[in-house]
């Protein structure tokens, strides 16, 4: 009874400091006594993504001056959830195996935090949302994925491309997803729900697709899509038929690509592994592990190679 040492019986929750209840050694103790137990648990009611929310409960209460060591527990356990999350939740007593065997012997782990594991291909293309929150990724075995960013939990997987899905990507305001696939379509999602929203047949098979600044408008390398009210789209073929022009910069297979025309062919050493674009900028990484950028204005092109 009173295990928290609160005293007086009738002591309000409003009236308690988290913190000594984190702080106190019980807490450290059952920690360090059943944390493997509480695993098991939560991968047997299937709540294993919702211990994330709890350590980080945990950790936001610790007070750092006085809970040196169960700050580095809480955050061990951390680690190891993250490292671990996909394993324990799909079979339970691997947070006694797996978990602590390849567990770091002191509190010194790399820079890997976490491998999401589902795809049943070859990954070709990862975004995140603009909030840092979900992540797309895309994948030869034909789905879309979307992952918790922080737990590695994949609420949704993507279905409906007959072929390779090659390009993903999100809208500025991180509400919906398209992807882009050799089944010659594109596909918009609810980025929140995973429900399909929209099919547009393209002319070939995209390998890249952005969506502009103000989120008008999606496009491949020879197609734009103009994005009307309450997700309904008309599909042109030429984007100069737009009443709007927008420079829309994309790289598809060998060349870099303005507003729909072949700007400028990349040789082979220059094709790039993975790309960024903000406003007129592009920037790209390379198998040789180095990085180039481009710049595109109204007469010229401008490039740091």
């Amino acid at each position: 009874m009173d295990i928290c040492k609160l005293g007086s019986p009738g002591k309000m929750r409003s009236e308690i400091d988290g913190r000594n209840l984190i702080n106190n050694s019980l807490t450290y103790n059952f920690l360090q006594k059943y944390l493997l137990h509480w695993l098991e648990a939560a991968s047997l009611l299937n709540i294993t993504s919702e211990i994330f929310t709890a350590v980080d409960s945990l950790i936001s209460m610790i007070d750092v001056d006085n809970g040196e060591g169960i700050s580095a527990f809480v955050h061990n356990i951390k680690r190891v959830l993250l490292q671990n999350q996909y394993i324990i939740s799909k079979v339970l007593l691997q947070a006694y195996y797996s978990a602590l065997v390849f567990a770091p012997k002191r509190n010194e782990w790399d820079g890997l935090l976490q491998t999401l594991s589902g795809h049943t291909d070859y990954v070709s293309s990862v975004a995140f949302s603009r909030d840092g929150k979900t992540l797309a990724s895309a994948s030869w075995d034909q789905t879309v994925r979307l992952w918790d960013a922080a737990t590695g939990a994949a609420p949704n997987t993507l279905s409906g491309h007959t072929g390779v899905v090659w390009s993903v990507a999100f809208s500025r305001d991180g509400k919906t997803l398209a992807s882009a696939s050799e089944d010659q379509t594109v596909r918009l999602w609810d980025a929140a729900t995973g429900a399909a929203l929209r099919i547009f047949t393209t002319d070939h098979s995209p390998t890249a697709l952005h969506f502009s600044e103000d989120g008008r408008y999606i496009s491949t390398s020879s197609q734009s899509f103009l994005i009307q009210a309450v997700q309904s789209f008309l599909a042109s073929a030429d984007p100069h038929q737009n009443e709007e022009r927008h420079e829309r910069i994309l790289i598809d297979d060998e060349w870099l690509i303005r507003s729909g025309e072949r700007l400028i062919w990349l040789p082979p050493n220059y094709r790039p592994r993975c790309s960024a674009i903000h406003d007129n900028t592009i920037g790209m990484g390379h198998a040789s592990g180095g990085v180039s950028f481009f710049t595109f204005n109204d007469s010229s092109v401008h490039s740091l190679l």
